[in-house]
């Protein structure tokens, strides 16, 4: 038996319960993914992927000491020195707005990144796409995709799968 098991269900809250029972059972949140033709309200609170805004704040706080020292350090003092008046060469001042939108930028780069990342795109090809019946996961079906740690932890999820009422069970 393969990896990977995906289940079908009739409607949106047979796929809920299912996911909610999988989590009690003791299947990781990250192991679980749904397949649906509509948005299923409470499903995001089960299969959330924590770490976006640490990730944003951390491309943030990357660009922000980054800009300054290439811009003030680097280009102020040595590559186009400008004296006006008397002046610092190194004034500060001068670089906040860059700064700014430098720290703007990478966090939203970051955050680009990490919805990406999330999202595990781009991913053109997926193995459920192999399993006769998927289709119907963009029409009017639910399908709960598990990937098991174990076979014989992929023997039980199939088993409970069936028990919690989905239409086919199938493996890839």
């Amino acid at each position: 038996m393969n990896d990977r098991l995906l289940a079908s269900f009739r409607t949106g809250d047979d796929a809920l319960v299912a996911v909610q029972t999988l989590i009690g059972d003791g299947i990781a949140p990250d192991r679980l993914d749904v397949l649906s033709p509509v948005p299923v309200e409470g499903l995001d609170a089960c299969c959330s992927r924590a770490g976006r805004r640490c990730t944003r704040r951390t491309g943030g706080r990357a660009g922000r000491p980054g800009r300054r020292v290439r811009d003030a350090g680097w280009i102020a003092t040595v590559r186009d020195p400008f004296v006006a008046g008397a002046r610092p060469m190194n004034s500060m001042l001068a670089w906040v707005p860059v700064t700014l939108e430098a720290t703007i930028l990478f966090a939203a780069f970051a955050t680009v990144g990490a919805f990406l990342a999330a999202c595990r795109l781009p991913e053109p090809w997926h193995p459920a796409l192999e399993v006769p019946g998927i289709e119907a996961a963009s029409k009017d079906r639910f399908v709960v995709e598990v990937r098991a740690a174990h076979p014989e932890d992929a023997q039980r999820v199939q088993s409970r799968l069936a028990g919690l009422g989905a239409e086919w069970v199938r493996g890839r």
